[in-house]
Order: structure tokens, then sequence, then C-alpha cells
């Protein structure tokens, strides 16, 4: 397994990277452990997604649907950890990806095996989701985002599609890209230039696009899928790739 998510609470403005069982925190730009954090060993379970909570804690979800909690510290309980354990109860047709909106706790972006997207916010407000399934068999990887037209959700799934779904406006859900392979990580966030949106696919193809700006996509060829991806609110990408986790600036 290797995956990256950003740091939170204690842990903010590092990236988290989770490589063989061990979770360490480093800085985004020169890839050196941070200051005054160690090593945290991860439970042994294979898992899809990683992401951080906005009081430092973090959460695995396994392959089956389970959503684990790293034991770091008092954070059990919060309203993120019960919007989470809720939603892997309750979605029928199971959870097979899972986002949080950056350092806020008030929503959770999840993916079913049904080909369906839903956000869910923590306080116990009503689930939103478009009328139909987004995608031909299981969602793959998830966003979220906050943009200045409001909330941005992201889905990625087996069939090759994303949806972007500005789901606070109550606009419909609109086909973003569509490759004949699967979607193995998507990202979403509102940086210092823009809103920027990446979705990453199996043949290793990485596509960056800033959806408020002119201009064409930015496609990539990494050397390898990249299973993890993460951008930081300066506008730094971070790829989790088969032999290293790369980070690229946009400018």
């Amino acid at each position: 397994m290797r995956r990256t998510t950003l740091g939170h609470g204690r842990y903010a403005g590092r990236l988290a990277v989770a490589v063989n069982g061990i979770l360490r925190h480093v800085d985004p730009v020169t890839g050196r452990d941070a200051e005054g954090t160690d090593p945290l060993r991860l439970p042994s379970v294979p898992s899809v997604a990683m992401l951080g909570g906005a009081d430092g804690s973090y959460y695995l979800l396994r392959t089956d649907g389970v959503v684990t909690e790293l034991p770091l510290h008092d954070s059990v309980g919060n309203r993120l950890s019960r919007a989470l354990d809720w939603a892997t109860r309750h979605f029928a047709d199971g959870v097979t990806a899972l986002a949080t909106r950056g350092g806020q706790d008030d929503l959770v972006a999840v993916g079913d095996g049904a080909g369906r997207l839903h956000c869910l916010p923590t306080d116990g407000g009503p689930v939103l989701s478009p009328d139909e399934p987004l995608h031909r068999g299981a969602v793959t990887a998830v966003g979220l985002a906050a943009s200045p037209a409001g909330g941005l959700a992201l889905s990625g799934g087996r069939d090759g599609r994303v949806w972007s779904w500005a789901h606070e406006s109550g606009r419909a859900p609109e086909l973003v890209d569509e490759r004949p392979c699967e979607v193995t990580a998507v990202a979403a966030a509102g940086t210092a230039g823009g809103l920027v949106t990446v979705a990453a696919w199996s043949d290793g193809l990485v596509r960056v696009r800033r959806p408020d700006a002119a201009g064409p996509a930015v496609d990539l060829r990494l050397g390898g899928q990249a299973r993890s991806v993460t951008v930081d609110p300066a506008g730094l990408v971070c790829l989790a790739l088969p032999k290293g986790v790369v980070a690229l600036g946009l400018d």
C-alpha cells in the first residue's frame, strides 16, 4: 500500500505518506521527514483510501468497506468518525471510496459499489445524491473541494469515467472525462490559483485540470499507476506511484 493525504491539526502543513505499513509525515516541498513527528505503524489490512480529519486523526477505508481509525489520540467518537461509521453501515451497495474536504470535517464524499456518489454532512443533515448512478460498476475514487461557486465533488469509476458535481448549487453532475480503463485516483482542491482537479487511470495517465481557467488539461505519464493523489492549498500535486511519491508544482 502506498497512499498520501494532507495532514491537519497537529500535522498541518505536512504530507502524510503511507508506505509498507508505516505512516510518515514529510515536508511536501522538500520530501524530508517533518520535524517533531515519529513514524506510525499502520494496521496490516488491505485498504483503498486514506483520509485525514481536521483534528489530526487518520482513517483507512479497507477493501471490505470497513473504516479503521488509527489510534493516535483522543479523536475517537468525533463527528467525522461517527459519519464514516454511519456510511459503512447504511449504504446497501457498500462503500468503495471516501474523501473529506481538506481540513474541514463538515462533509464526506462516499462512492458505492453500484456507481453512486453521495455527499454526507457530518452534522446529521440529509444525504445528497444524484438521481441516477454516475458509473457503470463501482466507484473507485472520490474527491471533495470548496470553491467560490460552492462545494464540488469528483468521482471516478471502474468504467473509466470521471464526473464533477457541484452538489451545493443544485446543478446536475457533469461528465468530465471518459477513457477505456479504470480510474485509480481523483482529487479536487481550491488553491490560490483557483480550483484544481486531478484524475488518474490504470494505464498510468494523470490528467490535471483547472476548471475555471482557459486552456487545455495537462496530461502526465510518470512511469506507473497513481493510486493516491493529493493537492495542497498552494497547488502542489502529490502522487503516490509504485516506486515513490512525486510532487509537482502547477506553475
